[in-house]
């Protein structure tokens, strides 16, 4: 059978006038949405019928690419002749050239005695709709898949959460209980002094612990709001700096505090005061020998607090995790360090409430941390 070029809503005229069965096959694969070509290598003639034509988006058969309908077929055969055989099929999935269609090509091949091609001949079927449910099932795939490793990421963050909160907290209340019992053993007054100086230490480390964790609920929920005063930010960093030398003296490092100039601020007091304890207990706790310091000055338009620590600094990779919940960036090799994984977390959420912000910088391991918050001068704060 040869097909003849489409003309009007013709199929396939067959080679003999009248023949009916096979006009009434083209007939049956027009109306069953099959497209129908015959390609002629040597002309490079293609003749179809009208759904091809529609599944290939041209509008007449001349505009067929020859190169769209084999693909690399001839590629293929040039560099394997020995395997060309007629009756040779072929299949190729690919999108139309108008790129509105997903088409399913097949087709026979027919082969000169020198074993070039002579012809080929095959059929188009519209995949487009099986496509578009395919794509649309790998997308669900991909989105329950991508839904199931965060929720397992966030399992096993809970789970580390849990651990530490249970670590975290049980540490100073045994320390508190164990003072408290030495108090009602002995009371000397050089155990008196030693034992209320631990149960008030623990006990502020234990409040601070709560404070945080209440805190990071109530921003989870968008709940936690700033009452906004005039405040001394330089005044308060001094005090909240003398609060954490204990904890620096107990480590045997150095504490500075003494490049601070007074500057005001609008800010929810204890809320900064937050903010200053905890990136002042981070930088002591992270660094192991040498010196913290705190400084606070006004340029233009900001009040700008520097906490510096010559401790065990933040390797490049991490420095954009560092203020993740939950997250605890150190060394592997410095072993685990106390903490929640919250400070940093609450610190950037409450300067952002304060229309500030807070960056670190470090030159890697080893080579100590950064911290810069600025917070708008009461003058031009809004």
């Amino acid at each position: 059978m040869r097909y003849d070029d489409v003309s009007a809503r013709n199929v396939a005229v067959a080679k003999q006038p009248g023949d009916t069965i096979a006009e009434g096959l083209g007939e049956m694969l027009a109306l069953a949405g099959l497209g129908v070509w015959e390609l002629e290598v040597a002309s490079g003639r293609i003749r179809c019928n009208e759904p091809c034509l529609n599944h290939c988006g041209a509008a007449r058969s001349a505009d067929i690419s020859r190169e769209w309908l084999l693909g690399d077929l001839p590629r293929q055969i040039g560099a394997n002749p020995d395997a060309a055989r007629d009756g040779q099929t072929f299949e190729f999935e690919r999108m139309s050239p108008d790129g509105c269609h997903w088409v399913l090509i097949r087709g026979i091949c027919w082969f000169n005695d020198d074993n070039t091609m002579r012809s080929a001949t095959g059929f188009t079927l519209d995949l487009t709709s099986r496509k578009q449910h395919e794509f649309e099932l790998d997308a669900l795939a991909n989105a329950e898949r991508s839904a199931r490793e965060h929720s397992d990421a966030l399992a096993r963050t809970m789970d580390h959460f849990i651990a530490a909160v249970s670590h975290e907290l049980r540490s100073p209340l045994n320390a508190i209980v164990s003072w408290a019992e030495l108090l009602q053993l002995a009371m000397e007054p050089s155990n008196v002094a030693r034992a209320g100086e631990a149960i008030r230490r623990n006990g502020r480390q234990l409040s601070h612990m709560v404070d945080d964790l209440l805190d990071s609920g109530a921003i989870a929920t968008g709940k936690l709001s700033v009452n906004l005063q005039p405040v001394d930010l330089g005044a308060l960093a001094a005090f909240v700096a003398e609060d954490v030398r204990k904890l620096a003296q107990h480590k045997g490092l150095q504490l500075h505090a003494a490049d601070i100039s007074p500057c005001l601020v609008l800010a929810d007091e204890s809320r900064i005061r937050q903010v200053i304890w905890n990136l002042l207990a981070n930088a002591v706790k992270f660094t192991d020998a040498g010196e913290v310091e705190v400084s606070v000055k006004a340029t233009r338009d900001f009040a700008v607090m520097t906490v510096r620590d010559t401790g065990r600094g933040i390797a490049p990779e991490a420095v954009s995790l560092i203020f993740d919940r939950f997250q605890q960036i150190a060394p592997h090799a410095s072993g685990r360090v106390g903490g929640l994984g919250l400070g940093l977390w609450l610190a950037r959420h409450i300067i952002s409430l304060h229309g500030g912000s807070i960056d670190v910088a470090s030159d890697g391991p080893g080579c100590g941390a950064t911290f810069t918050v600025k917070l708008p001068l009461a003058s031009t704060a809004r």
